[in-house]
């Protein structure tokens, strides 16, 4: 049962994994005790299953209990203990806990130093992995010192053309990124897309992320015509492989549809905003982010055509919309009203521009005194760096 269950995960058939696990651990906990080793085992292999299918807490509960367990059983310093500990922080970083996972990560890479060394593959994993964590809690020099390591060695004992060594290049160009070094990002990213275009193919997905980060890149470094070859490229690749619905075909749309304003050509961005705008309301809901966002960059590039009618009709949503999801008192519903008043005043209504000014002033003397505030970009970010 648990041999049939792993095969359906890796076919990521992951509800039918979900069925006989639950199976195995019941069984075992009722036959050999919750503290036997091979019921631990079953109880982790369920909790990965949980992790696999968004349910975040229910893998949480049981991760912690195989992390007590297998302590109480094996002793702290086990490679099976450190393994539970390793499984335990992704979940908290799964959960957005990102200090609590930085305390288990930092003990995992400690106890695998200790144990294997500095140059063992579950050492470099683990160093790989406490620098996630430093990204996600904006720590980007920490990230960078171990991202750094992590290449070197993973260089010298595996070599370039290592799918771990290429996986650890784009980790550190992304660091790189957050730290504004766009230079050293560019360089790594154009290695790690030459890679994996000669290693996996191009249409590949993680050849296709490489060629979105590389454009991303381009893009920050104002070279639009660049990006919007690589960007073209992506859409053209996500379409065929993951058709027109996919969330990424969808983000490709945007990121091309951002470059074509960026050169000026705002018809063919108009285009593409369209039909983002429209996926994103099918597929989301017209109240999500992602749908709003996209509200916005259309209303925008409607304004930049001077189609201000268009634009006034999406910017009254926007702004009914932040009103509802954030509430009044919120920088994004804010600049929902300020972008609204621009639009009464190209129409010619100052009365309208003049009646939200006086309110967004208001509010905003209100906001900042407060600074408990998180103000949204205005244009869609650039895809996704994480490798």
């Amino acid at each position: 049962m648990g041999n049939v269950a792993t095969t359906y995960g890796e076919l990521g058939r992951h509800e039918d994994a979900l069925q006989l696990e639950d199976q195995v651990f019941e069984l075992r906990r009722h036959a050999l005790g919750a503290d036997h080793l091979d019921t631990i085992l079953a109880m982790g292999n369920l909790a990965t299953t949980y992790r696999e299918l968004g349910r975040h807490t229910d893998a949480l509960q049981l991760k912690d209990q195989v992390l007590q367990l297998r302590r109480q059983i094996l002793g702290a310093d086990h490679p099976d203990t450190v393994l539970a500990m390793a499984n335990l922080s992704v979940t908290y970083s799964d959960l957005g806990r990102h200090t609590d996972a930085l305390r288990l990560k930092d003990q995992v890479l400690e106890l695998r130093r200790h144990t294997f060394g500095t140059a063992h593959p579950s050492t470099l994993l683990a160093m790989a992995n406490l620098a996630r964590t430093y990204n996600e809690l904006g720590r980007h020099t920490k990230a960078l010192q171990l991202e750094v390591q992590v290449l070197e060695l993973r260089r010298k004992i595996l070599g370039e053309e290592h799918p771990k060594t290429i996986l650890a290049m784009g980790n550190l160009a992304r660091t790189y990124s957050e730290l504004g070094n766009h230079a050293d990002a560019l360089q790594l990213e154009e290695q790690v897309l030459e890679l994996r275009g000669k290693m996996l193919g191009m249409e590949h997905p993680d050849t296709v992320l490489a060629m979105a980060n590389l454009a991303a890149t381009y893009s920050t470094l104002g070279r639009h015509a660049d990006a919007l070859q690589l960007e073209d490229e992506v859409l053209k690749l996500r379409r065929k492989v993951l058709g027109e619905e996919h969330p990424k075909t969808i983000l490709a749309m945007g990121n091309l549809a951002r470059t074509y304003s960026e050169l000026g050509n705002h018809a063919d961005a108009l285009q593409l905003e369209e039909q983002v705008l429209e996926l994103r309301g099918k597929m989301l809901g017209m109240e999500h982010p992602d749908t709003v966002l996209a509200m916005v960059n259309l209303a925008v590039t409607y304004s930049t055509l001077e189609r201000h009618t268009d634009a006034l009709q999406l910017k009254k949503q926007v702004l009914e919309l932040r009103k509802k999801i954030h509430g009044i008192d919120h920088l994004d519903t804010v600049g929902a009203m300020a972008n609204l008043a621009v639009t009464y005043s190209n129409l010619g209504q100052p009365v309208d521009a003049l009646q939200l000014r006086e309110q967004v002033l208001k509010l905003r003397r209100k906001i900042l005194a407060k600074k408990t505030y998180r103000c949204s970009p205005a244009k869609e970010n650039n895809p996704g760096k994480a490798n």
